[in-house]
């Protein structure tokens, strides 16, 4: 069984990003503690806003965070 850090990351490397709304369809409710942690592994996340990253014209609600 994976880990929850390994599923982000695992949709990260191959989406290059990973969201809120995917994370808790996963069971991943604390999303953003996960990247913490990943960050402390030496991963570089960039996050942001449905609306400030175009992809919701509508709900910007959703956060993402950006694999670099």
């Amino acid at each position: 069984m994976k880990t929850q850090k390994q599923k982000v990351l695992q949709r990260a490397e191959k989406m290059g990003y990973v969201d809120n709304f995917w994370a808790f369809k996963h069971y991943i409710l604390r999303l953003s503690a996960v990247v913490y942690e990943l960050k402390e592994d030496g991963y570089d996340f960039e996050g942001k806003s449905g609306f400030t990253a175009g992809k919701q014209k509508k709900f910007h609600k959703n956060h993402y965070y950006y694999l670099k």
